[in-house]
């Protein structure tokens, strides 16, 4: 298992998507700050108080985070599948459980570094262009945030695994959360108007999720359990891409 970790990670630090992919989500927010900057309505922190801790807690959302780390994820996954190097690992002896955990493990550290560079990156910028700025509780925002990564962490890893094909995966990463997201508000309209009863259903999917880690607004408690849920997701979904990966024919 440990040298199987290792391999995966050598295979991550050399394969050049993993540096755009970074170099993408990192770059966002800086452009974006560079275009507040040297605009003429640009953001003066003296006057409306912006600030490094408050731009890093939107990086996730200045970013796209969550759709471009997505196809980061199936370009890393489903390559094992496009090239029958699943048939390798077999052949030395290497379980499917084993492979899954491994990629699994490799991936979320990934995940990791990319958002830890892009807030580092983004809070030194926006403290050299403007100011730190008060911390209040854009630290809660950022770590809410991170754990509601993790279960879209887990939802583009399982299905990856289950498409198995770098180009479906991508194009289905980028698009269900959003028909997901629809049906949900569709439900939560036919519930309202057949029972009386008001339901929003598309605030407990991931993007709902996101969008209320996002919330400077909310207590503490909210938030907890806002990650609380988004841990339902990342059990759930690992826990599917295994059943699928340890019967998946390769």
């Amino acid at each position: 298992m440990k040298n199987l970790i290792k391999f995966e990670f050598r295979k991550l630090f050399r394969q050049k998507s993993f540096y755009v992919i970074m170099t993408i989500i990192t770059a966002l927010p800086l452009l974006f700050a560079a275009l507040i900057r040297y605009t003429e309505s640009g953001i003066d922190s003296s006057d409306n108080g912006i600030g490094a801790w408050e731009f890093t807690s939107m990086g996730v959302m200045n970013s796209n985070f969550t759709m471009v780390f997505g196809i980061f994820v199936s370009l890393f996954v489903c390559e094992d599948f496009v090239h029958d190097i699943l048939k390798n690992f077999f052949a030395k002896g290497y379980s499917r459980t084993k492979l899954y955990f491994a990629k699994y493990i490799v991936t979320l550290t990934a995940m990791l570094i990319i958002f830890t560079v892009m807030s580092v990156s983004s809070f030194i910028t926006v403290t050299v262009m403007w100011d730190t700025g008060a911390a209040e509780n854009y630290p809660e925002l950022i770590l809410s945030q991170l754990g509601v990564l993790l279960g879209y962490h887990a939802f583009f890893f399982a299905l990856s695994v289950i498409i198995g094909r770098t180009g479906g995966a991508i194009a289905i990463g980028i698009v269900a959360p959003l028909v997901i997201s629809l049906l949900l508000q569709l439900a939560s309209l036919l519930t309202d108007q057949v029972f009386g009863v008001n339901i929003n259903y598309s605030a407990y999917w991931l993007d709902g999720l996101l969008s209320t880690a996002q919330n400077p607004d909310l207590s503490l408690t909210k938030h907890l359990l806002t990650v609380l849920y988004a841990q339902g997701y990342t059990v759930g979904c690992f826990l599917l891409g295994l059943a699928v990966h340890r019967r998946k024919q390769v």
